[in-house]
């Protein structure tokens, strides 16, 4: 399949071993050892590259003291071999880029069906595999811009808000106290929501993501649209009509606590649940509620849901649930994979990604929450846009803190609010005037 390699790879040695300084310098700024087959290919690339280095020539003479007679026989051919022109090197190096991608190709499809035949589970394994070949589909793409293109960019996202009269130009959050401090969420982002068990992180999320489904800036109307961003939720940690429930409570529907006791909903409260319902299945709001999930198999989903359903915002409840594709003896150093591939997917289908994580027990001490307190991983903290922590008032357990911890593009700060745990909503809190 490959036995066209050789003759290329005589063309780069005899770049680099017959070739002037401009033949030889296109072949190190492009070629890599890995394009070449051969064993003897690979051992005359390391030898020459090693020389160039160390500000020696190359030399097919010198090579001969190699001790292997394959690189022997490759030194006789390349001594009567002369230097490609820098034109038609050009070719020999995207032949030789070409049977690369393809040998790796061949060979990740190879490692995939032997993982699978050793008993690794179908999905797992595809979505592994899939992941393999769109990073290596990937490596090879140039997508450097000018500083003044990505000024450009900027400067629309003004254009967009300064036209919303508003002052953010990411997604909105629905709390404006939050939106003055981080602009709105905006593509690529990677969202940490962090808080202690029963704090209402979750709670908190899912208003974010119902905000985000209900409310978006229509560019051709230069009006709200009737629905919103595309959102889905992955919920590892309940199932999706629990999901649903609190969905209803938040919109108008019946309170937690009368759901619960079903036998006290009066015909208004089914009322209630029915416009609320009503609602919900018109928003582009989606839920997955795996029992599990690996890593790969999440990033081979959001890469379907943003190819079939358009997904704008991307929310995974909890990031210590998600497993990673390695088999890393260190909890950490697990976690700290799964956090490099969120923020890395955020950016690869330019999507907000909210990443749910839990706080310390030692948060609820005297010292404030930060961001040495994210549990598992100081890598989920590097990772994040914006780090956003909940803590609870000790004196009313209604009343929270949301803490702007981080925020690359923003300000941090505090967003006093109040929490409706019957209602499932979160409101800011509003000082009375003395």
């Amino acid at each position: 399949m490959f036995g066209d390699i050789i003759p290329i790879e005589d063309e780069l040695l005899a770049a680099l071993y017959n070739g002037g300084n401009e033949e030889r310098e296109m072949i190190l700024e492009t070629a890599k050892e890995e394009w070449f087959v051969s064993g003897s290919g690979k051992i005359l690339y390391a030898k020459a590259v090693a020389d160039l280095e160390a500000g020696r020539e190359p030399s097919i003479a010198a090579s001969y003291s190699i001790p292997d007679k394959e690189v022997k026989d490759r030194l006789a051919t390349l001594s009567s071999k002369l230097s490609p022109t820098v034109f038609s090197l050009r070719s020999s190096v995207k032949a030789a880029a070409e049977r690369a991608h393809k040998m790796q190709v061949v060979f990740a499809c190879n490692v995939a069906e032997e993982e699978i035949k050793a008993g690794e589970p179908p999905l797992e394994g595809a979505a592994r595999l899939e992941g393999k070949l769109r990073d290596l589909g990937c490596e090879g793409d140039d997508e450097i811009k000018t500083i003044g293109d990505a000024a450009s960019g900027l400067l629309s996202d003004m254009e967009r808000a300064a036209k919303r009269k508003t002052l953010f130009s990411g997604i909105s959050s629905g709390l404006s106290g939050l939106d003055v401090l981080t602009g709105g969420f905006r593509n690529g982002q990677m969202i940490v929501v962090a808080a202690r068990t029963g704090e209402g992180k979750t709670a908190l999320a899912s208003q974010l993501l119902l905000h985000a489904a209900r409310n978006k800036w229509d560019e051709n109307r230069q009006d709200w649209a009737s629905k919103g961003y595309v959102t889905c939720l992955v919920e590892l940690e309940m199932t999706a009509s629990e999901v649903a429930q609190r969905c209803v409570a938040h919109l108008g529907g019946p309170q937690m606590w009368k759901m619960r006791d079903a036998g006290k909903l009066t015909e208004k409260d089914l009322a209630d649940a029915r416009a609320a319902l009503t609602t919900l299945q018109n928003l582009p709001f989606f839920v997955d509620a795996p029992s599990r999930m690996r890593l790969g198999a999440l990033r081979a989903k959001a890469r379907g849901w943003k190819r079939r359903l358009g997904m704008e915002m991307l929310c995974v409840d909890l990031i210590g649930k998600v497993n990673s594709d390695g088999r890393e003896r260190d909890r950490w150093r697990e976690v700290a994979n799964v956090s490099h591939g969120l923020k890395a997917l955020a950016k690869e289908l330019n999507i907000v990604v909210i990443a749910i994580a839990q706080l310390n027990r030692d948060a609820s001490g005297e010292e404030e929450a930060g961001l040495h307190h994210i549990r598992e991983s100081g890598d989920i903290e590097q990772d994040a846009d914006v780090v956003l922590l909940l803590t609870t008032s000790r004196e009313d357990e209604k009343v929270k803190t949301l803490r702007v911890a981080k925020c690359r593009s923003g300000l941090t700060g505090r967003v006093p609010l109040v929490f409706d745990g019957n209602t499932q909503r979160f409101k800011e809190l509003v000082k009375e005037a003395k």
